[in-house]
């Protein structure tokens, strides 16, 4: 047996393996071609350390000028603006340097890799071509009867098979043709019924009672109306009436001419009732039934025309159209049956004989192979696939090694190529190789990505917005209220076209007068909107356009919570605008101001409570405020002394409370508590925005981007201290201060 290595040298190689890494670690951030380079570190506590103390890894001095913000190694999303600890890990944070930065970006996706981190990655590029794409689709399967052309002969009675008159199978039979004589008793029987039925008439006078021969009438219909139910023709009835005697066997005749494809029963058995005893199939048309495989169902479609070859027919093509595709696939094997519609009028075809088919598709950008033509495609390897959405990485053409997320609604795939049908445009290169390394490095950034679509999270209420453009954005409610009703609904052409429609008001937005900050959140918000336009509008059922509907109100929500656009429309100005802490924008009566003022007080409350994680008192603050809400709804009935402006939002903040306290008075949890109390803040904001709340003090708005799998969530307070009530003592102290509202003294 070979002994093991001595532990000292298995520990040397550990240490010489760890420091590789590291210096790999450090040549992918730094770039092994830049004029100084970080040397690997021994433990992460020394690295925090040393940014702790402003020195870089060659000793250097970090100039506070020179440093852009501070982040966590473990946490690089998060970014603060002074030094300290990080909120997740409480490690110290590093400072990043201004250098590293990149200038003016023109993406919230945008990722930049110096020459030897592209070098490490592999990185290629590859353009967005236009091309007619075919599509091979091969399909193997066998000839099989067609089931609608099968007849089948079964015993009506039970009895002994006397004979058969078609002994084997394969044989061919024509309509009518006797198969097979059955002697049943009760057969027997019913043809006596008829025969004494028929004496029975005979016999009565013409002058009987009316009621007997009415009755010996029925009785006679009766018996051949069962004769006829046994399989007994009208001749066959007729012959046993002439002869005035039952006939002691029956004929069972053929119902269809074709071929016998099958025979359960011997001459001699005895046969109960509805025992089948022959199958018969016309063979002039069959069935074609071939295994497609799942991938291939874009490019099968209903009456398309097949051409296929049989093994035992060399040389020759046949034709059939598809008139069956199996709604279910195989889990086993992962394909459809593709059923096609054959004339044979030569018999030539023959049931179990196996067939192949290669079908050319030309490729589409729609939702079938219908829609041929010249395409825009990009390498299969170009997209990082989620769905019918996929993520591309776009490259700069005026710096190299820097690349632009972003996401685009792809079409079939047609070899190794993917159709596009929304999101990029011909000539632009696209990252075909390294694009999961890419996407890693915007991973690091907390840029939007595929693992991470929406990056660190969503910020609060951007400042700055240019008012015009913010007055825009409530042209798309009216819209996507119709997308929501309309997937509430059956009609499918109705959410397409509503799609359609908010498609429309998306496209005549304004935004020429964003820029920085704003311009990149609009951005990436249109590209979503729009990919999610396009997906509903080509939907092709009620369950996909449902679907699409709830992406839709998943980004309006996020629109509304950017942009903040609800204040301005109503009035208030929007953030930063009139209607910040100079006052609301519709007031309310000034007695519902004050019982506001209540709720507030009951709000806050319930706010630290949830910092401090206190259950009970988080349960005694719902309670209370869910007590006063309620005051505030009885008192604001019939919107008495509210102008229409302060009724429209009045009913948009009691829409979210309702739903927040619903959510939280049914709690049992913190969690849930957590979950309604995001609804609840949504709504105080727009109260204080809009309606006016009268209170003491000062009222602080505050954003955390975290909370909710980074959707982020805001909250009030009345003082800028940091005291987080989604995560309480996890992290206290996360989140930033975005604003403060007016209140009504």
């Amino acid at each position: 047996m070979r002994k093991s290595a001595p532990p000292a040298r298995r520990m040397a190689w550990v240490w010489l393996l760890a420091a590789l890494l590291a210096f790999g670690g450090g040549y992918w951030l730094g770039g092994a071609g830049e004029s100084h380079k970080e040397p690997a570190m021994a433990g992460h506590e020394h690295e925090h350390a040393a940014a702790a103390n402003g020195s870089g890894a060659n000793g250097s001095s970090t100039g506070e000028s020179d440093v852009a913000y501070w982040t966590c190694s473990m946490h690089p999303w998060i970014r603060l603006p002074e030094p300290g600890l990080c909120p997740i890990c409480a490690m110290d944070l590093i400072p990043v340097a201004k250098g590293r930065q990149e200038d003016a970006p023109t993406s919230l996706r945008a990722v930049t890799l110096s020459p030897a981190a592209r070098a490490l990655a592999q990185v290629a590029l590859a353009p967005v071509e236009r091309r007619t794409v075919d599509v091979a689709t091969r399909l193997l399967g066998r000839i099989e009867v067609d089931e609608t052309s099968q007849a089948y002969i079964t015993a009506r009675v039970a009895g002994r098979l006397d004979r058969l008159h078609v002994n084997v199978t394969g044989g061919m039979v024509k309509a009518g043709q006797v198969m097979a004589e059955i002697y049943s008793p009760e057969l027997v029987a019913a043809q006596a019924e008829l025969l004494e039925a028929r004496k029975a008439v005979a016999r009565l006078a013409a002058d009987a009672p009316a009621l007997l021969r009415d009755t010996a009438a029925r009785t006679e219909r009766a018996a051949l109306e069962k004769l006829r139910l046994l399989g007994f023709s009208a001749a066959e009835t007729e012959a046993v009436l002439k002869r005035g005697a039952p006939a002691d066997r029956m004929a069972l005749s053929a119902p269809a001419g074709g071929v016998v494809v099958r025979k359960d029963v011997q001459e001699g058995a005895y046969v109960a009732t509805g025992t089948r005893l022959y199958a018969i199939a016309d063979l002039s048309r069959v069935w074609a039934v071939f295994e497609a495989y799942e991938a291939d169902l874009p490019w099968l479609r209903m009456g398309a025309a097949v051409r296929f070859e049989a093994t035992g027919i060399p040389g020759e093509t046949f034709t059939g159209a598809v008139a069956f595709i199996d709604p279910v696939i195989d889990t086993m094997t992962r394909t459809f049956r593709v059923r096609l519609d054959v004339a044979n009028p030569g018999g030539r075809l023959k049931p179990g004989m196996l067939v192949h088919a290669v079908q050319q598709t030309a490729a589409g950008n729609g939702n079938d192979a219908a829609d041929a033509g010249q395409v825009l495609t990009i390498p299969a390897s170009a997209a990082l696939v989620t769905g019918a959405r996929a993520i591309v990485y776009v490259a700069d053409p005026d710096t190299p090694g820097s690349y632009a997320g972003r996401e685009i609604v792809l079409g079939p795939r047609a070899g190794d190529r993917y159709v596009v049908r929304q999101g990029l445009a011909e000539g632009e290169m696209v990252v075909a190789r390294g694009n999961f390394l890419v996407d890693s490095a915007a991973q690091l950034m907390a840029a939007p990505s595929m693992m991470l679509p929406e990056g660190a999270g969503v910020p609060g209420a951007l400042p700055g917005v240019p008012p015009p453009f913010l007055r825009q954005l409530p042209g798309l409610d009216a819209p996507a209220e119709a997308v929501r009703v309309a997937a509430g609904g059956t009609d499918l052409e109705t959410g397409r076209q509503a799609f359609a429609a908010l498609g429309q008001a998306l496209a005549a937005l304004d935004a020429s007068t964003l820029v920085d900050e704003p311009a990149l959140h609009w951005k990436e918000l249109a590209m979503l909107l729009g990919n999610d336009v396009r997906l509903g509008r080509d939907s092709r059922s009620m369950t996909e356009l449902r679907g699409h509907a709830r992406d839709l109100a998943a980004r309006m929500d996020r629109l509304r919570h950017t942009f903040d656009y609800a204040a301005l429309a109503s009035g208030s100005g929007g953030p930063g605008g009139p209607g910040g802490p100079g006052g609301p924008g519709a007031p309310a009566p000034e007695a519902v101001q004050q019982q506001l003022g209540a709720v507030l007080a009951a709000y806050l409350r319930l706010q630290e409570a949830l910092a401090r994680d206190d259950a009970p008192a988080a349960q005694a603050a719902v309670q209370a405020l869910g007590d006063v809400w309620r005051t505030v709804k009885s008192g604001a009935a019939g919107f008495a002394g509210f102008s229409d402006e302060a009724a429209a939002a009045f009913a948009a903040v009691q829409a979210e409370m309702d739903a927040g306290l619903a959510v939280m008075q049914d709690q049992a949890t913190l969690e849930q508590v957590r979950a309604g109390f995001q609804p609840v803040s949504n709504a105080l904001i727009q109260a204080a925005q809009t309606l006016g709340i009268v209170s003491q003090g000062e009222l602080f708005r505050l954003h955390c981007p975290m909370a909710f799998d980074y959707q982020g969530a805001d909250w009030l307070q009345p003082d800028p201290d940091i005291r987080n009530p989604y995560f309480g003592h996890l992290m206290p102290g996360c989140g930033d201060v975005t604003g403060q509202l007016p209140l009504a003294k």
